[in-house]
């Protein structure tokens, strides 16, 4: 679903993507749940395009809760991806150092998920994100 959702927004459909992310986002509430891996995930979905259209109260309001809730889970790399998301926000909020803080612990929650992938010998398609993350910070410190 994110994948339609980002492709819209690319096309200049920013108000579009927002629509139907959050009628997805809705959808999953309803089957899912609200604590459902798939309802967080498809949360910072949702974030991730208010993110890119500028709405940095709108993301703050949906990933807080959702950080809480992955931080009372295992979900390493969602929870990185949440800390990656609300520092973003903040900073963007004007909240420079706080945002700042989030984001270089949402890097090392990646970083430590990555590692591990390594160690098993699985899949390593984290390290776009953690390569994107390293991006951000460069550019504002």
């Amino acid at each position: 679903m994110f994948h339609l959702i980002e492709a819209r927004d690319g096309d200049g459909h920013g108000d579009g993507a927002v629509e139907l992310a959050n009628r997805a986002l809705a959808l999953s509430r309803q089957v899912h749940g609200d604590a459902h891996s798939k309802t967080l995930e498809l949360t910072l979905d949702v974030a991730s395009v208010k993110l890119g259209s500028g709405d940095m109260a709108g993301v703050r309001a949906l990933v807080e809760p959702t950080l809480a809730a992955l931080e009372a889970g295992d979900e390493l790399l969602e929870t990185g991806r949440a800390k990656f998301l609300l520092g973003q926000a903040l900073y963007g909020l004007g909240q420079r150092k706080l945002g700042l803080a989030q984001v270089r612990a949402g890097l090392a929650l990646l970083e430590a998920q990555d590692a591990a992938a390594v160690l098993a010998g699985q899949d390593r398609s984290v390290t776009l994100l953690i390569e994107k993350l390293v991006a951000w910070l460069r550019a504002r410190e």
